[in-house]
């Protein structure tokens, strides 16, 4: 078992601005940025068929990210998402998505066009509740998690054809249950579970106490498989309890969060924002090794504040703040572990900056490139030449987004 020592840095969160942002090419942002975009329309002209597979060699290289269509966002599309969205890629470029309150798995092409939907509404085989979690293995299985019903069931299906071939519940711990699928590994999936939250005291733990999330491989009968993976801490929660006795549970302002994705290749990735630090070990619990970038902290401003109690009444926003509000934005916002192992790492940015600047790492930390992408983009999947995220910017439904990197 592995109890990470997390290397603490001043703590925060991205803040999200429902503004008009940039629609096409993004480029890389390299130190002369002059250069590099004089570099990159050269590139273009003579080179237009360039190659993302090959190894980016250093933070010098230029490359073009650009939009190549999105779906959702508009009363005009196919499809209209809600909520929690998850998005996975297979080799082909397809993409499959989950939402929250749709009992099914949307199927689109890798030009966005809706090819099917795979399951629907009930208990049965193949069917959902709440669908919450997608992963495409490198064979092209399509792995579905579903919380619908408090069940807690993990269904698979058949590469191409996407028959239904076996499902599992996990096993559940008395102070907690699986929450998220990591991923597939050959050893059987890799889960996160966490701490429930309880009014009353509950296995040892009250309201306040430190709360860890649990990572675990499972086998496919839904045992576990030794002793957990990592330790991690919980994502943070604001905790407020009222003088008539009732609480309050709530995603704390620009607070730490935990992150962890499996790769193509079958290792397990492990983070938490508090740090610039990624831990990567294989199925057996063995640690490969750790990557970490230089962090400069970005303090949490009072746009930042106005923005993320604008929807609150005061009497909350005095409690959130009681109960303490970090001063700086986390160490990243999200990680995207790519087919070739190279780990895309998006800073926090400042309260109104458009654009959000991504590392892109090797798997031994070296720095390959740093690219940009909308702000209000969480990219979920890179797989060859595509880029798959969803734009999420608190003031309209979410959309899914698709990239070509050049």
């Amino acid at each position: 078992m592995v109890y990470r020592d997390v290397a603490l840095v001043p703590r925060a969160r991205q803040p999200r601005r429902g503004a008009d942002l940039l629609q096409g090419t993004a480029f890389i942002s390299v130190s002369n940025w002059y250069f590099a975009l004089l570099l990159a329309i050269v590139a273009l002209e003579i080179a237009p068929d360039y190659a993302f597979g090959q190894r980016l060699e250093s933070s010098e290289n230029t490359v073009t990210v650009r939009e190549l269509w999105r779906v959702g966002g508009s009363e005009d599309d196919e499809v209209l998402f809600a909520n929690h969205l998850r998005v996975g890629m297979d080799s082909m470029g397809k993409a499959y998505v989950t939402d929250r309150t749709n009992p099914s798995v949307y199927v689109f092409s890798d030009s966005g066009k809706l090819l099917k939907e795979i399951g629907r509404a009930g208990m049965g085989p193949g069917e959902f509740g709440e669908p919450f979690g997608v992963f495409i293995d490198k064979r092209d299985s399509l792995y579905v998690w579903d919380e619908g019903g408090g069940y807690d069931l993990l269904t698979v299906f058949s590469p191409r054809e996407h028959e239904y071939v076996y499902s599992f519940r996990p096993a559940f711990e008395s102070t907690g249950s699986a929450y998220f699928l990591m991923g597939a590994v050959p050893e059987g999936l890799i889960f996160r579970y966490v701490t429930v939250y309880f009014l009353a005291e509950t296995g040892g733990l009250t309201l306040e106490s430190p709360r860890f999330d649990r990572v675990r491989l499972v086998d496919r009968d839904g045992e576990w498989v030794g002793e957990p993976l990592d330790v991690m801490p919980t994502s943070e929660a604001s905790i407020i309890r009222w003088p008539d006795g009732g609480a309050v549970i709530s995603d704390l302002p620009f607070g730490r969060a935990t992150w962890g994705t499996v790769s193509m290749s079958g290792l397990v990735y492990f983070a938490f924002s508090d740090s610039s630090r990624i831990t990567i070990q294989s199925a057996d619990g063995r640690v490969r090794r750790r990557v970490s970038w230089t962090h400069q902290p970005v303090p949490v401003t009072d746009e930042d504040l106005d923005h993320a109690f604008r929807d609150n009444s005061r009497r909350f926003r005095r409690a959130v703040m009681k109960f303490g509000v970090p001063e700086t934005k986390p160490a990243f916002q999200n990680i995207v572990v790519d087919d070739q192992e190279r780990i895309w790492v998006q800073l926090s940015a400042p309260y109104g900056t458009p654009m959000a600047r991504h590392l892109i790492l090797d798997d031994e930390g070296n720095e390959l490139g740093r690219a940009e992408f909308p702000v209000h983009v969480r990219l979920h999947v890179i797989r060859g030449d595509r880029a798959y995220g969803v734009w999420d910017d608190d003031e309209s439904a979410p959309f899914i987004v698709a990239y070509a990197i050049q």
